[in-house]
């Protein structure tokens, strides 16, 4: 008989899944080709290539920080299998349906050895760090260029004020305290985390902010030379509009909205079309680089690494699986 030779349903899912993931993106990449070589064509080389390495280097250093975060629940994956994991399974956010990244990284780090309830779990602390990282650049970023004064300048008279910011904040805070009395597992995942790894992965993502930022300042001069805004102007547009992308629910990797983002807070130090190049250009960067380390992660030697010594992925305790979260990363 050679129904044993025969792939079993989930693996012939897994490599369908990752097909998709290839195809999406390279669709991505194909919808953008005329403004990118409309980009490519008047842009600079040499900033561009270094521009293309700090991406290379950002994305699996950036992967690899899903370690300290499943430490933070009191899980453990090394570093580099981390990273794998991370980068084959977050390419999936471009596959239709939203899900898929989220419901693969935990059916992989069961695979690794990880119990599917941390994995889990590890998905919104995993967004909360983020979030909180690329936040706290943008706002860093916008206020050392001046940009958040500028756009201060356009809200209402008074609406600046130190007393309507505090109270704003108040609101913010009146809000957040309401939501956890609402929800008890949320209460549950923080009671949970461990202060010391979390805090480790918030530093490192807020370092990799600012490293992702100093690339798009690096496409910002091959863009417009030494007219191109500060580092401090392109940390904080790219971080800003990384979460108004974010927040694009249902436009897998906030395609668009993120460039539309980044030429709307680069407007008070740059001009519009130059800006507008940049953040496609950007875009197709950034795709570029997760296309080649998605291959890389699919080389034969990368996908035999075995699970961690003393962890199987059938007899690792374990615990039915949380719901997962409904947002997208980016």
């Amino acid at each position: 008989m050679n129904s044993n030779k025969k792939l079993p349903l989930t693996a012939w899912l897994r490599r369908s899944l990752v097909a998709s993931a290839f195809a999406a993106l390279a669709a991505a990449l194909w919808t953008q080709r005329e403004p990118l070589a409309a980009a490519f064509a008047g842009a600079s080389l040499p900033p561009l290539a270094v521009a293309a390495l700090v991406l290379l280097v950002y994305r699996p250093v950036n992967a690899a920080v899903w370690s300290p975060v499943l430490a933070s629940l009191g899980a453990r994956l090394p570093a580099l299998r981390a990273a794998r994991v991370w980068m084959v399974t977050e390419a999936l956010r471009w596959v239709p349906g939203g899900i898929w990244g989220f419901a693969s990284r935990v059916a992989e780090a069961r695979r690794a050895g990880v119990p599917a309830s941390k994995a889990s779990l590890s998905l919104p602390v995993e967004l909360a760090l983020t979030v909180l990282a690329w936040g706290g650049t943008a706002l860093f970023g916008l206020a050392l260029s001046g940009q958040l004064a500028a756009f201060a300048d356009l809200l209402p008279a008074g609406a600046a004020a130190p007393p309507t910011l505090l109270l704003a904040a108040a609101a913010c805070g009146a809000f957040a305290l309401l939501l956890l009395s609402r929800a008890p597992r949320l209460r549950r995942i923080i009671a949970g985390v461990r202060p010391a790894p979390a805090l480790a992965a918030l530093a490192a993502y807020l370092l990799l902010c600012t490293f992702h930022g100093l690339a798009f300042h690096l496409v910002l001069v091959a863009i417009a030379g030494d007219a191109a805004p500060g580092l401090w102007a392109a940390v904080g547009s790219n971080s800003a509009a990384w979460l108004v992308g974010f927040f694009a629910i249902g436009i897998p990797g906030g395609i668009g909205v993120r460039e539309a983002g980044a030429a709307f807070f680069l407007a008070p130090v740059m001009g519009v079309p130059e800006a507008a190049a940049a953040a496609i250009l950007w875009r197709g960067l950034q795709i570029g680089g997760e296309l080649l380390w998605l291959a890389i992660c699919h080389l034969p030697a990368a996908t035999t690494a075995p699970p961690p010594p003393g962890t199987s992925p059938v007899s690792a305790p374990d615990q039915p699986p949380s719901r997962l979260p409904l947002t997208t990363t980016p």
